[in-house]
């Protein structure tokens, strides 16, 4: 009892009692027999110096000379431990690194969390592509398909491991990106098509270049409708070969010509680089592909066209989901080790395509995996939607400083970047657990050594299994086609009918810069056409006019009587823009507007257009005009199981109908939006004569300018 006093007491053998206690849990040894003898002789012989001062010793120089100790003092890194109590998720990314712990915590990431995006960057040997690689394995072992764009082939070789991955590359693959994804207007699908190829080939947009390349493309799909029916849209080389023959008719004019030369001067090295890959009418299905895990080499290619390919195949994923209704948890994710090709920062800021994109990735579960090895060169659009940043060693200072600011580091944690050894790295999570954290990233033991041949033999039996349609070729009846080539044809084949010759005639007949206009007002006339719902000042803004020359050539316009502008309110005070209508003398020389999707005149279709996106922006399935058991709706959307039809009122006639047959139709639930007050009560006040028929809770009201339609999408059951 004695000893038991005075060692409770602060004397020097609790003292050394302590200090062993801190040491050896510092190094992972609380429970090493020889520390747990130690500690039990102190505390039976507190009053011994002697003995305390020879035990301790010995078994504090022993602490002090472990691994785990010697580790402990030389990093004394500024990054708080990763808590073991934060459950990590299924997909396994590394250990969290703490030096204190001898059985660190693994770390891993939810489904849910991956689908809000990941940014990887670390410069060329930090270990970013093992970390791909080991978060890809992680999907395949999960079942979740992904797509794979692989510049340095580092993942052909995982199709040992896993013999389900399809391997592709830019000449055995089979795409054709005029072809727009499934349930997708072609006159939307043209335009990213062209926003796409102009991006891409020239550092300055050619405005007036541009816009006649969108009116060729526009004109050969109506050729094509008319030659092969719906559904059949031209090739590149179509485009090619119908721009050559443009070019040597001389009833075309020369200002024309030279703007099309712009566009033909960098389709023809594209052909000749990807021919292979888009000699076809249909490639292979890209929707079937999304189900499986596909790797798409594009090393050997250069930038220009492996940039075009990318951003192809990325808009049409993401257009997919969109047109698609495809929306929901995870489904899929999509692998980038060259981030800047997609999101540098030309392309990925402020209100560009891809920046809207990346915003709407969670709703469509779609994940995008992004790495780079100079993250300063990316758009704010990857910085501002990634739910997981991970950095490994970084050298440049501008990168340093920019992944520092990115994920709120201060200036002890930002200098400790440029210090990680191969393999180590720093997390930062949006949330879970907001504090950055040190992980270790484990070696990934894979043999690279996949040859094209044993890849060829290995992927044999998937492209067996893969169809796609070759290119449509004419024969001697003009009106007559095949979907395969013959394999011999004599002279004789290629001698085109008078009828035909007429046809070939007038394709590229385009009036020389029409109605007397110059040629920007030209090109803004035609941009008008094919991007008819876009404001003005949207316009000048896109076609990079000043306010002054925008407004002249919009008084041109006018005063040639060739379009009328129309004010549209969208929401509350101060919502009303102007938009521009084309008249009948426009109509009938270059044809009517590209409205795209939808029925009756121009304020009705944008309104259908603009309720459909910002009601999918909100998570509801929406579709333009469809139909239930013979009746078509203006609009119909639907989220957790119900289903709402809405009908536009821009007119009061024949709204009441309308109702009527909705309800016979199938729909109980109707909306009717209407442009105005008072179009609205004389709708109302004629619905009330007959409302005694139906439920009482069949027909709802509201403003085209109603706050409801830019609410959180909840709806009122």
């Amino acid at each position: 009892m004695k000893n038991q006093q005075q060692f409770d007491d602060r004397s020097p053998a609790l003292k050394r009692y302590d200090l062993i206690q801190y040491l050896a849990k510092q190094a992972g040894m609380r429970q090493d027999r020889r520390v747990l003898k130690a500690l039990r002789l102190i505390k039976l012989n507190p009053t011994d110096r002697k003995a305390i001062r020879e035990v301790s010793g010995q078994i504090i120089n022993l602490i002090k000379s472990t691994p785990e100790h010697l580790i402990q003092q030389q990093d004394l890194n500024p990054f708080q431990p990763y808590p073991g109590r934060i459950v990590s998720g299924p997909i396994r990314i590394g250990k969290a690194y703490n030096p204190r712990n001898r059985f660190p915590v693994i770390f891993g990431l939810h489904p849910y969390e991956l689908n809000q995006n990941i940014l990887l960057a670390g410069r060329a040997g930090a270990g970013k592509t093992v970390l791909l690689l080991i978060i890809l394995s992680e999907l395949m072992r999960l079942g979740m398909p992904a797509m794979v764009f692989d510049f340095k082939r580092d993942y052909r070789h995982l199709i040992r491991r896993y013999p389900s991955i399809q391997v592709f590359n830019w000449k055995n693959l089979k795409f054709n990106p005029f072809a727009p994804p499934p349930n997708t207007d072609f006159i939307y699908w043209v335009q990213v098509i062209v926003d796409i190829f102009f991006e891409v080939f020239f550092d300055t947009t050619p405005i007036a270049a541009k816009s006649i390349f969108l009116d060729f493309l526009v004109r050969k799909y109506q050729e094509f409708e008319k030659l092969y029916g719906k559904g059949v849209y031209p090739t590149l080389f179509d485009i090619d070969e119908s721009i050559s023959e443009t070019l040597a008719n001389k009833s075309v004019s020369k200002n024309y010509k030279e703007r099309l030369c712009t566009a033909h001067s960098r389709i023809r090295p594209l052909l000749v680089i990807l021919g292979e890959m888009f000699d076809c009418q249909e490639g292979y299905p890209i929707e079937d592909l999304l189900e499986k895990t596909v790797v798409l080499e594009l090393d050997g290619l250069l930038e220009e066209p492996q940039n075009f390919l990318v951003n192809t195949l990325f808009h049409w994923i993401f257009t997919y989901r969109l047109q698609n209704n495809q929306r929901g948890k995870l489904v899929h994710a999509l692998f980038f080790d060259e981030a800047k090709k997609i999101v540098a920062k030309s392309k990925a800021s402020g209100s560009s395509t891809i920046s809207r994109l990346l915003s709407m990735a969670r709703e469509m579960g779609q994940a995008v995996i992004a790495a780079d090895q100079m993250p300063s060169s990316l758009g704010d659009a990857i910085l501002a939607n990634v739910y997981t940043t991970i950095v490994l060693n970084l050298s440049a200072g501008k990168d340093i400083h920019a992944m520092g600011y990115a994920m709120g580091l201060n200036a002890e944690q930002r200098a400790y970047l440029s210090r990680f050894p191969v393999g180590r790295g720093v997390v930062k999570l949006a949330g879970r657990h907001t504090q950055p954290f040190l992980i270790e990233i484990p070696n990934f033991e894979i043999k690279k050594d996949v040859s094209d041949a044993e890849l060829e033999a290995l992927m044999e039996s998937n492209f067996s299994e893969l169809k796609f349609k070759p290119r449509v070729s004419r024969r001697t009846d003009a009106d007559a086609y095949t979907t395969t080539q013959p394999k011999e044809e004599s002279p004789q084949q290629f001698e085109k009918s008078p009828v035909q010759k007429s046809k070939d005639d007038e394709i590229g007949k385009t009036p020389a810069l029409p109605f007397d206009l110059s040629e920007k007002e030209f090109s803004f006339l035609m941009d008008v056409k094919n991007r008819p719902f876009l404001s003005i000042g949207k316009r000048y803004e896109s076609l990079g006019l000043s306010g002054y020359m925008g407004n002249r050539i919009c008084h041109t316009l006018l005063e040639k009587e060739l379009v009328r502008d129309i004010e549209i309110r969208i929401g509350g005070r101060g919502r009303s823009r102007k938009y521009l209508e084309f008249k009948e003398k426009a109509q009938g020389e270059i044809g009517r507007q590209n409205f795209g999707p939808g029925k009756g005149g121009f304020e009705h279709v944008f309104h259908q257009q603009r309720l459909r996106d910002d009601f999918i922006q909100k998570g509801f399935q929406a579709g333009i005009e469809t139909y239930r058991n013979g009746k078509a709706v203006d609009l119909e959307i639907t989220k957790e199981g119900i289903s709402i039809a809405i009908e536009l009122a821009m007119t009061p006639g024949g709204e009441v109908s309308n109702f009527q047959k909705n309800y016979q139709a199938g729909w109980t639930r109707i909306w009717s939006v209407c442009k105005d007050q008072k179009i609205m009560e004389q709708v109302q006040r004629e619905w009330e004569g007959q409302r005694a028929n139906y439920p009482a809770d069949l027909v709802e009201f509201f403003l085209i300018s109603d706050p409801r339609f830019y609410s959180d999408g909840k709806i009122n059951n």
